[in-house]
């Protein structure tokens, strides 16, 4: 239908494109396409649309036409697609345009708060300055403070953890890494136990936190002395045949645990057959 429309396109303009926009496009008013050349501006217009069939108009009484051998593309509503955008919008500037990351290099991650340990567990650091300082809101008190260099250079923030302390300027300090909520810029803790900083004292519960070694406790079962009564001779008796007398301590028992019990403990009560 196209090669015949085309066909007679040099006799009947008017009347070959009203049937050659109805064959590209059923949608499409092809009176109102052959009417806006009939009326075009002196102008030149530029293209009615782009793809593998443009038309564009040359004189008020011809019109020259192109035709693909691909069929055109139209849009979802059955009209012609509209002018192509002449940019992109690409960013052509940033990190994804000029210096794309390797897929197969893996990506090298850190902990940011603690960067300056530079990837240990912990450093040795001297203090510089030790003060208080006023916590953020909603918290109020005085938080224990002290600037320490560290043995790579970098002086931190550090923050001294318990109740009292003996640090003062150039006391020797081991720094971990650590986050302090409720005080600006402080990443680091001080241990306590190490080099010049003492534990705290009296104190029993999180010991470890606070370098705080357990003490010498006595087990009660060293604390109090066992009695022999004469029901534990009696028993014994009955155990092992062998009398003991009324100043000598029955022997303790050995308990063994037997990987094969006598007998089976059964919990739960079997269900009565109807």
């Amino acid at each position: 239908q196209a090669h015949a429309a085309m066909a007679s396109l040099w006799l009947r303009p008017a009347q070959a494109l009203r049937r050659l926009s109805a064959t590209i496009a059923p949608g499409f008013n092809g009176g109102a396409l052959g009417h806006s050349f009939c009326k075009a501006s002196p102008q030149p217009a530029p293209f009615l649309f782009r793809g593998p069939c443009m038309l564009q108009p040359k004189l008020f009484s011809s019109v020259a036409l192109r035709i693909s051998a691909a069929p055109p593309v139209l849009t979802g509503n059955g009209h012609l697609p509209q002018l192509a955008r002449s940019f992109s919008t690409k960013n052509l500037r940033g990190r994804l345009f000029y210096k794309r990351r390797p897929k197969m290099i893996p990506k090298w991650s850190f902990n940011r708060r603690s960067k300056w340990l530079e990837g240990v567990g912990r450093r040795k650091g001297v203090c510089t300055k030790v003060y208080i300082t006023s916590p953020k809101k909603p918290n109020s008190g005085c938080r224990k403070v002290a600037y320490v260099r560290l043995s790579n250079g970098r002086v931190v923030k550090t923050y001294i953890p318990g109740i009292g302390h003996n640090l003062q300027v150039h006391s020797v300090v081991m720094v971990r890494g650590g986050r302090r909520k409720d005080i600006v810029g402080c990443n680091y803790i001080a241990m306590r136990g190490k080099y010049d900083f003492l534990p705290v004292k009296n104190r029993k519960s999180s010991r470890s936190k606070y370098g705080v070694k357990r003490g010498n406790i006595e087990p009660k079962r060293k604390r109090f002395e066992s009695v022999t009564t004469n029901v534990d001779r009696r028993l014994h008796f009955y155990r092992t045949g062998e009398e003991v007398g009324p100043e000598e301590k029955v022997p303790s028992r050995v308990h063994v645990v037997r990987n094969n019990p006598p007998f089976t403990y059964r919990h739960n009560k079997r269900k009565a057959k109807k």
